[in-house]
């Protein structure tokens, strides 16, 4: 607030944080949860079932496929996701998991991100759940059977 003849001004700091814009740290971390709870499904088709969805621990997709999962109907936030930016083009889409892949050694929050060249100015993104640190401090270096058959060993 701010009066303009005496030049007194007084600011919420409360406040100003609820109405400040996301940071870019804050808009990386709502695409993570996004993308944790959105690519890492794959589309079975089963004999006598029909279509069905199940849990994976690894995928490889392009920008424009993350894309499609970010707003397809798996995404309980499609329209929150629609909303975004980087969803709008696949271009901007694999600006962002270029910088995901880049920053940390592609080390995000539940997951793991690499990009593999097909050819020129094609990628594929390699995107690998991370398990959290069993007792002796170990991580898991794979999911699903083999990580469970592995840490039994």
């Amino acid at each position: 607030m701010e009066h303009p003849r005496f030049g007194v001004q007084y600011a919420n700091p409360e406040l100003l944080k609820q109405l400040a814009a996301p940071t870019q740290d804050e808009k990386d971390e709502d695409l993570d949860g996004m993308i944790l709870d959105s690519c890492f499904q794959e589309r079975t088709t089963t004999i006598g079932r029909g279509i069905q969805w199940v849990m994976v621990d690894r995928v490889e997709l392009t920008a424009g496929q993350v894309i499609d999962r970010l707003t397809g109907m798996q995404n309980p936030a499609r329209q929150r996701a629609a909303k975004l930016w980087e969803t709008q083009q696949a271009r901007r889409m694999t600006t962002v998991l270029t910088r995901f892949s880049d920053k940390n050694k592609g080390q995000r929050n539940g997951y793991t991100i690499k990009r593999r060249k097909l050819k020129d100015e094609h990628y594929v993104y390699i995107l690998e759940k991370t398990f959290p640190t069993s007792n002796n401090g170990d991580t898991p270096k794979t999911g699903g059977l083999a990580g469970l058959v592995s840490r039994m060993e």
